[in-house]
């Protein structure tokens, strides 16, 4: 039986334990995150997918609302590194151009808003990440 001197000292253990692996979320990038943005040569939406695993991992773009012939670099899994990965922020680079020339290459910068989620801005729009795995 326990007394109610040692409910304190047991809440603060539970709350360690929860904030532990809460925290342990915002500093893993790991996991396939996705979201939407506007493609800047068509001016269209582009569904994406990036999967991250430790310091790499690919930039798929579902550009489905469009024609592939015009879209050389659709649904191309293009090589990702990740500089930073943080409860602030993390930031990647794709780099296209190894996989087929004209493809993009940009270095990307989302600021943390939670575990599973982040906003990013690309010139003027701003979009919302979520890890969905």
């Amino acid at each position: 039986m326990r007394t109610v001197q040692q409910w304190p000292a047991i809440a603060l253990i539970i709350g360690a334990c929860y904030g532990n692996a809460f925290a342990q979320d915002f500093l893993t990038c790991d996991g396939l995150w996705k979201y939407t943005h506007t493609d800047e040569a068509r001016g269209r939406p582009v569904d994406i997918e990036l999967r991250i695993n430790g310091n790499t991992g690919t930039y798929l773009a579902h550009l489905g609302r469009h024609k592939s012939q015009n879209s050389p670099c659709r649904e191309k899994a293009l090589p990702v590194t990740v500089s930073q990965c943080s409860a602030d922020e993390f930031t990647f680079h794709v780099d296209g151009d190894s996989v087929l020339e004209g493809c993009p290459t940009f270095t990307a910068t989302f600021i943390r808003t939670g575990p599973d989620t982040a906003e990013g801005t690309k010139r003027d729009e701003k979009f919302s990440v979520r890890r969905v795995q």
